[in-house]
């Protein structure tokens, strides 16, 4: 996988554990929506059930996802482009930590001008369980439209929700397409539930201290997905560092010294998604800096991946060029190469004001 395909791996990683199980009975377009049920809310009047006469969409997201954050100013669009037919909720699944409802509330505090519509946490993963799972998504954002009856006309991700909203608010969605569409991707979704099924595997086995077992299955894995390469790297990388943060930083020295394109991505990937896992911030840090030295023809990606590590890891002195490099990178890239390019432009300006606020190099413009 080059830098320019990495656009959606952080989530897939991250989720795609969660739900790895094959099925036969799926929730599909043309079903009926489940029943609704939320642990509370964060944002908007409260409801405890999918209005009949509305068109509700319900989409799942989470605090830790790339992407998610990325869709919710064009979920908004959707939101007030329709709020006289549809209702829009998006429901926080999967967070990582012990207070779900202090993380939920505290992020969309900080987004609440991108998240323009309700937003709640999954309560006892009722959503997750009778939604989520049974739909076979492999990935968030996922977005579920639900017409005025009660049923399920269309399920995807989020920025592909226009087209199929549109037709729903007029009636004109062709629900069995969709379905026999969906069931289809669904199918093809197997295969890689088998490997991320594989992955959890390799990784348990690493940990119980079987490497060479794990290494065979790691193999194995990127013979099967070769775009997945840096992704198994990194997830090695990140199981050595839970057992020795030396061990880690040997192995990160050596890739630096290589100084090879795989090993400016690596590095780079890793300083950003070790730290999403609550991973070893000495590692990070090390990993983020050695990244940048040898990142190589600018690459967009790799700037960006360590521009968020120093920004998470608050190192507000060493974003700031980063960020700014990051940002003139991304003038090369196209919104038909990347439909989400001119989202991610804009969360780097914002971490940049941020960054440049707390290092005191940020002036605001009094004039006027």
């Amino acid at each position: 996988m080059n830098s320019e395909m990495r656009k959606f791996a952080l989530p897939l990683l991250l989720l795609i554990a969660a739900s790895s199980q094959a099925q036969e009975n799926y929730l599909l377009p043309g079903d009926t929506a489940p029943s609704f049920k939320v642990g509370g809310w964060a944002k908007g009047e409260p409801v405890t059930e999918i209005k009949k006469g509305r068109i509700t969409v319900i989409e799942f997201w989470a605090t830790w996802c790339g992407p998610c954050i990325e869709a919710m100013p064009h979920l908004s669009e959707q939101a007030l482009r329709y709020q006289d037919q549809v209702d829009v909720i998006g429901i926080s699944i999967r967070e990582e930590g012990e207070n779900t409802p202090g993380q939920v509330q505290k992020f969309v505090k900080e987004h609440t001008n991108e998240m323009r519509y309700r937003v709640a946490w999954d309560g006892d993963n009722h959503m997750f369980e009778k939604w989520y799972k049974p739909s076979g998504v492999l990935g968030i954002p996922a977005a579920y439209i639900v017409n005025e009856k009660g049923i399920i006309t269309w399920i995807g991700h989020t920025m592909e929700i226009d087209d199929p909203l549109a037709a729903t608010a007029m009636g004109t969605i062709n629900i069995p397409q969709n379905r026999a569409q969906y069931l289809q991707q669904v199918k093809e979704y197997e295969i890689t539930r088998k490997w991320s099924a594989d992955l959890t595997a390799a990784k348990k086995l690493f940990a119980d201290g079987d490497e060479a077992s794990a290494d065979e299955i790691f193999a194995d894995l990127i013979k099967r997905k070769p775009e997945q390469r840096y992704n198994i790297e990194v997830e090695k990388l990140i199981l050595i560092s839970q057992k020795s943060e030396g061990r880690a930083l040997v192995q990160i020295s050596a890739r630096h010294n290589r100084a090879s394109q795989d090993d400016a991505e690596i590095l780079a990937l890793l300083s950003e998604v070790i730290l999403y896992k609550n991973g070893s911030k000495i590692v990070a840090l090390d990993a983020a800096e050695k990244a940048l030295t040898i990142v190589t023809n600018e690459s967009f990606y790799q700037l960006e991946s360590i521009a968020n590590a120093f920004f998470l890891l608050e190192k507000w002195g060493k974003a700031i060029p980063v960020i700014e490099r990051a940002l003139k990178a991304s003038e090369h890239i196209s919104e038909e190469q990347n439909p989400q390019i001119e989202m991610r432009r804009q969360m780097l300006r914002d971490n940049l004001k941020v960054a440049k606020e707390k290092s005191g190099r940020y002036r605001p413009n009094l004039v006027g």
